[in-house]
């Protein structure tokens, strides 16, 4: 009993045929909020945020004879809920079936989790949010996450794109769908090219895909080892390009089909 009651584990000791807590030591008293030494016995449903919560458990240890890291939402005395992890023993006391429970608070660590979750949301909120594909592959190169327009981008072979999918088996899946036009009549030739720009670990390059769109891809490092891929659609700006192009050109069809003599001379310094 002096070991029990200066452990600081919470402890107690429940019959499990009516739910009565037999014993409990100072740690689980302040766990909560009892007072200690309080009178025995008292129900443990007390300390249940929801009591229906009690026949599984108890099916469970029946089942198992024991349980171990069983989480459970609890109720301190001023109403207050919190979740503990349990671990408990069946055994036959004077003839009665009872369980030997400690208890852990895992109010930090729900917080934590609680945070960490959070973080995750709001991470993934901003990415969804970017205008341009975002893609996080992790050392072994195999996908992580990617948003939304990333997909939109790679459409040919989006139905790849799940966690755990190795880069190089999602780039030839598209290559051999016909989803980059470099890639038409050349997969092995041109997967290798691709694959050689990507292990320098940073730069860009532009492809076109067969649905007519361009693409800048810009890849860079992770501290860690990652890749972090960045798809920004680049497809107005080439057909902006070709158009002054293919302007450019008709002027200068036009001038030198012109029966006129034309030239044009710098103003500086008359150069032709």
């Amino acid at each position: 009993r002096r070991m029990v009651e200066s452990h600081p584990m919470a402890m107690w000791v429940v019959d499990v045929s009516d739910g009565d807590v037999l014993y409990h030591s100072p740690a689980a008293a302040g766990m909560f909020g009892l007072e200690w030494p309080a009178l025995a016995p008292f129900p443990i449903t007390d300390c249940y945020a929801r009591p229906l919560d009690r026949k599984p458990y108890v099916e469970t240890l029946r089942r198992q004879g024991e349980v171990r890291d069983y989480e459970l939402l609890c109720r301190r005395s001023d109403g207050t809920t919190f979740w503990v992890a349990v671990n408990a023993r069946l055994l036959m006391h004077e003839g009665r079936e009872v369980s030997v429970t400690s208890l852990t608070d895992l109010s930090e660590h729900k917080q934590c989790e609680a945070e960490l979750r959070h973080a995750r949301e709001v991470i993934e909120d901003a990415i969804e949010s970017l205008s341009e594909g975002f893609a996080l592959f992790d050392a072994n190169d195999q996908l992580v996450m990617c948003n939304e327009r990333y997909r939109d981008y790679s459409n040919q072979s989006a139905d790849l794109l799940v966690p755990g999918v190795r880069w190089q088996d999602f780039i030839r899946t598209g290559a051999e769908r016909g989803q980059y036009v470099d890639a038409v009549g050349r997969i092995d030739e041109w997967l290798e090219a691709t694959s050689l720009a990507r292990s320098a670990g940073r730069g860009s390059r532009e492809f076109q895909q067969s649905d007519g769109r361009w693409f800048v891809a810009s890849i860079q490092r992770t501290r860690e080892g990652g890749t972090v891929v960045v798809r920004t659609e680049i497809t107005d700006r080439k057909r902006m390009e070709q158009a002054l192009r293919d302007s450019e050109a008709m002027v200068r069809r036009v001038l030198e089909s012109c029966p006129v003599p034309i030239s044009m001379t710098r103003a500086e310094d008359g150069s032709v």
